[in-house]
């Protein structure tokens, strides 16, 4: 047996539980790894497919006031399957003296934004 075998082999019976533990991290640490990335992938399939099944608006306009003959007006349209306004309210908390926390939109039905969904 060749010298270098040696050594291995006596370092393998000298340290087996440290070696153990050593392939037991690795192993862990991979099949975590791995969890990770099949999970991303999962949910970017899902996120994907949940947003268009929710059938977002093709068009978006924002404007200071929208009346509601024009919102009416609009949804007439031949090419326009839905027509609505609504309200968006932008929102920030102040985190210290000098930093602010922007906060999601908040939407009410009524006001300043005018979505639209067209005829497939």
């Amino acid at each position: 047996m060749n010298t270098i075998w040696r050594k291995i082999r006596g370092d393998v019976r000298a340290n087996s539980v440290q070696l153990g533990l050593v392939i037991g991290a690795i192993a862990v640490g991979a099949l975590a790894l791995s969890t990770a990335f099949s999970a991303r992938t999962v949910m970017t399939r899902e996120m994907a497919r949940n947003y268009w099944g929710s059938s977002p608006a093709d068009v978006t306009f924002w404007a200071d006031s929208i009346p509601a003959r024009l919102v009416q007006q609009v949804a007439q349209q031949p090419a326009v399957a839905q027509a609505e306004a609504r309200r968006t309210i932008r929102a920030r908390a102040k985190i210290n003296a000098t930093e602010w926390l922007s906060l999601p939109r908040l939407y009410s039905r009524a006001g300043h934004i005018l979505s639209l969904k067209s005829v497939s």
